[in-house]
């Protein structure tokens, strides 16, 4: 089955944020507290996935609302290549930032903790 690239993209985003405080719990030598950076950020993966959906979504459907005002071929191209690039780029951004805001974060708490 095929997946396009906002849902592909707010998959992986879904799932990288519980990852990065894995890792990073790891990384900052208290493996003892993975589990729970693993379902304490479990709300963030949901948040990066949400706003992936509604930003990628968004920027498709405003392009297309912006091309549908015209017939000629190469204004309607013109008009709807800005938020094609933005549907594209705008989901990897928010997995990065999401990625390093959850593993930031991460390491925060466990150095306020120990």
């Amino acid at each position: 089955m095929a997946v396009n690239h906002a849902d592909g993209t707010a998959l992986i985003g879904g799932l990288a944020c519980p990852l990065a405080a894995g890792l990073a719990a790891i990384s900052a030598e208290a493996g003892w507290l993975t589990c729970g950076c693993l379902l304490v950020s479990l709300p963030a993966g949901v948040m990066v996935f949400l706003l992936i959906r509604v930003l990628g979504y968004g920027a498709l459907r405003l392009g297309m609302r912006l091309g549908s005002l015209t017939t000629w071929p190469w204004l309607q191209s013109l008009l709807c290549v800005p938020f094609f690039l933005a549907y594209l780029l705008l989901p990897m951004v928010v997995v990065g930032a999401g990625f390093i805001g959850t593993w930031w974060v991460t390491i925060w708490f466990i150095r306020a903790v120990l």
